[in-house]
Order: structure tokens, then sequence, then C-alpha cells
């Protein structure tokens, strides 16, 4: 056996005896879940940072926007959350037009159109102009 092979072993050997003794460490030390701890306290949502997405859109397939936009209505985040979807001067508005309309009565979504194609960068810094989340996506 060579030595190379003999060095690959030994530390194949070490690797496992230390994960065996981490592992048990941590099954010794683990604290169990306590049943008296009192109910869990909802979060308190006026602490939680404001949210918000912007989405740019330029020549979107409506069904894609429309999964894009309905996973995004459905999330559970308590905070406050403000979605900006922008078209980047789209040629298919007519197309997303009913998407768009689907959430015009929601009011944490905000449909921002721009009249001509200025990229993707622009299209996102029209929507950062409007939007005062305390983090935005």
């Amino acid at each position: 056996m060579s030595l190379l092979a003999t060095i690959s072993t030994v530390a194949v050997a070490s690797y496992a005896l230390l994960s065996s003794v981490h592992k048990s460490a941590q099954a010794l030390y683990a604290r169990r879940t306590d049943a008296s701890l009192p109910p869990y306290d909802p979060v308190d949502t006026g602490a939680l940072p404001s949210v918000d997405v912007i989405v740019p859109c330029f020549n979107e397939d409506p069904r894609t926007l429309a999964a894009c936009l309905k996973s995004l209505a459905s999330q559970d985040y308590p905070g406050r959350l403000q979605v900006y979807v922008v078209d980047d001067g789209s040629a298919n508005v007519a197309a997303v037009a009913p998407v768009h309309g689907s959430y015009a009565y929601d009011p944490r979504f905000n449909v921002i159109l721009l009249p001509s194609n200025v990229g993707k960068r622009k299209a996102q810094i029209a929507a950062i102009r409007r939007s005062f989340g305390d983090l935005v996506l």
C-alpha cells in the first residue's frame, strides 16, 4: 500500500471519528422542549420592516406574469408588503392588461406603465422612486 493511500485512509477514518464524536456531543447536550412553555405569542407586525417588491417586466408572457403576481399575493408576511409591477414599454401591454387589472383593487399592488422601453435598471429606478419600504427587493 502506498504512502498516499495510507494517508487518505487515516484522514477519512479521522474525519469519521470526529464527526461521530461531534454528533454524539450534540445529542448529549441538546435541550429538550419544555411542554410548560407559554403558547406562541404572535409577531408584533409594527416591529417588522416594510417590504417593497419590484417586478420589472418587458414583453412577459401573461401566464408567467400572472403566476409571479399570484405568488406574491399569496405571501403570508405579517408586515406591510407593497408590490410594484413596472412594465418597461412592452409591445404586448394589451395582452398583459388583464393580469394588471386583476390586481387593480388590491392595495398592495401598483402597476407602473412606462411609455417606452428604457431598460431594466431605469425601470427599477422608476419603481424605487415611488417606493418607501424599509426593504426593497
